[in-house]
């Protein structure tokens, strides 16, 4: 993930909140023109993708939120900060509730992908190689179904994917977790909610509801570890099918938070990580 050069910039990134700086129904209908040209481009005779053992994940984005009402991109957005204590009215986007699970979800082995998971393993290197042409050496260098209960039984409930790759700076990676229906239990006002005390602390939470149903929320936050300036932004896709899409990117190297190479703005941009997340051929629906 990146950061900001100096202070300075830093103050930009967590001082007023502007209005995103793009419309999001346009850059979700580009992603669908797009991912229609990559179809073609993705073989389905994938060999299994070896995962590396030791990979980090990057944790959700959750914490505090600017309380002011932004004004909207476009007419066809309408931006709004949750209320501490309410819920948006946002039908439609909310996730059926998750299905009943047979077992707590931790230290149970991971399904093995199938022919799908494979090829939005691919698509998704493809994708992120697509969106940012400056990046050099794009590669997946993990991909996982964590599953709950008996993992020969239980079906894909969330595939979770992590791209490396090098700029200018040195390397960094992104996270893309790829929820399929009734899996996420939180609602978009809810994730821009204040003290969920976890391991980020956000400094800027934005939910915004789209033409088609879904529902756009995009955070900044800084980690509660590591440099001062090391920021990690998110992007996450609430469909109106249930189906979750999330990305983030930061502005430091994963695997050392090395001060020295901390980059002004994230790796990946806030309307890179839409266009990602939008993209409807990230589906675990068939």
């Amino acid at each position: 993930m990146d950061e900001q050069t100096l202070r300075d910039g830093m103050r930009d990134a967590v001082g007023s909140e502007p209005p995103l700086g793009f419309d999001p129904d346009q850059v979700a209908e580009r992603a669908g023109r797009n991912q229609r040209k990559r179809r073609a481009m993705v073989g389905t005779g994938l060999a299994t993708l070896v995962v590396l053992a030791g990979a980090t994940t990057i944790p959700g984005v959750l914490g505090v939120y600017d309380q002011r009402t932004v004004t909207p991109a476009a007419p066809s957005v309408v931006e709004k900060s949750p209320a501490q204590n309410g819920e948006l009215p946002l039908p439609g986007v909310v996730p059926p509730r998750p299905e009943k699970e047979s077992g707590a979800e931790i230290n149970y082995p991971e399904k093995k992908l199938g022919k799908h998971e494979k090829s939005l393993v691919r698509y998704t290197e493809k994708t992120v190689a697509e969106i940012a042409p400056n990046l050099d050496d794009v590669r997946v260098i993990r991909s996982a179904i964590p599953v709950s209960g008996k993992s020969e039984t239980d079906k894909t409930r969330r595939l979770q994917i992590f791209v490396r790759f090098t700029d200018e700076v040195g390397p960094s990676s992104t996270a893309v977790s790829i929820h399929a229906p009734g899996t996420v239990s939180e609602t978009p006002s809810q994730i821009c909610e204040p003290d969920r005390g976890d391991e980020l602390t956000r400094v800027q939470c934005r939910v915004v509801p789209q033409r088609d149903g879904s529902t756009l929320v995009s955070s900044l936050a800084d980690p509660k570890e590591g440099p001062k300036e090391a920021r990690v932004r998110t992007v996450r896709h609430f469909r109106a099918d249930g189906t979750v899409v999330q990305a983030s990117a930061n502005n430091f190297n994963t695997q050392e938070l090395d001060p020295n190479s901390l980059r002004a703005e994230t790796v990946l941009s806030e309307k890179q990580l839409t266009e990602l997340v939008t993209d409807p051929s990230l589906t675990l629906t068939k």
